[in-house]
């Protein structure tokens, strides 16, 4: 997966995506620098950056002259990144982060990309406590959330103007829910990445589920419950809302984790 070191496994590592900082912090590697970190912080939060973690720019076109004078090892980017690959190998040797698969974003493949990074780095322990701990995170979530499993409900990424990016399959949330034993109530076509566009009216077909929120708009929810099409959909009306903590729904093993601790802290079992 990455270059080969003559030397031994790279000790200075740069991260050009936040799939790829969040494995490197999840194996114990701090990244010299990360594009966007005050973003990564409201919106992926987990694993947290140390302060001596430098900014990078842009994801998508990060500054090179910054990259450059860090003088990294390597660079380990997302494979969004391709049309900048050439730069960054201009820089350092470049390692793309394989944490999702051709069909989609799903737990196997998060397990093989985080394994294959943690050997390539010299952190094979680090990479087999993480998956031991992504194990034990979801058995005690199908535990702990046993009362409701089978339950409908809605993952929801962004509500945006009459509609909402939902998670369903292809995705690596909709792999957690089906680890934990919850059922995705959205069964439409998604895209690469295991989400739709869809449109307010097309959640009433589902009248029992319940509406988790996981990305940013949960801090602005009281504000986006009064929109005349949300309030009157039955699981708005009737309370069933769950609002979680951002979480990066196109990550890793360490996406997955967090979904699975958030949903332990916030899913009222009672109410579903």
């Amino acid at each position: 997966m990455a270059p080969a070191f003559a030397a031994g496994p790279p000790q200075r590592i740069a991260a050009v995506g936040w799939p790829a900082a969040q494995a490197l912090l999840a194996l114990g590697v701090p990244p010299l620098g990360v594009t966007e970190i005050r973003r990564y912080e409201q919106l992926v939060i987990e694993p947290a950056l140390p302060s001596s973690t430098l900014e990078l720019g842009l994801r998508f076109e990060p500054n090179l002259e910054q990259l450059q004078a860090l003088a990294p090892d390597l660079i380990l980017a997302d494979a969004s990144a391709g049309g900048i690959l050439p730069r960054l190998r201009q820089i350092a040797p470049v390692s793309l982060y394989a944490w999702r698969g051709p069909q989609g974003v799903a737990l196997p493949q998060a397990r093989t990309g985080l394994r294959m990074l943690a050997g390539a780095i010299g952190r094979d322990a680090a990479g087999e406590a993480c998956l031991a701990e992504l194990d034990a995170t979801l058995a005690r979530a199908r535990d702990q959330l046993r009362p409701i499993s089978g339950r409908h409900v809605f993952l929801v990424a962004e509500v945006l103007q009459q509609r909402m990016l939902m998670l369903g399959g292809g995705s690596l949330f909709q792999s957690v829910l089906d680890a934990i034993g919850l059922r995705n109530a959205w069964t439409g076509p998604t895209s690469a990445f295991g989400h739709a566009l869809v449109s307010l009216d097309e959640l009433a077909a589902a009248p029992d589920a319940r509406l988790i929120l996981t990305g940013r708009q949960g801090r602005d929810w009281q504000d986006l419950a009064g929109d005349p099409i949300l309030r009157h959909l039955p699981f708005v009306r009737e309370g069933r809302v769950t609002v979680l903590p951002a979480t990066l729904f196109y990550g890793g093993v360490p996406s997955a984790t967090r979904l699975a601790q958030l949903l332990m802290q916030h899913l009222d079992i009672t109410s579903v």
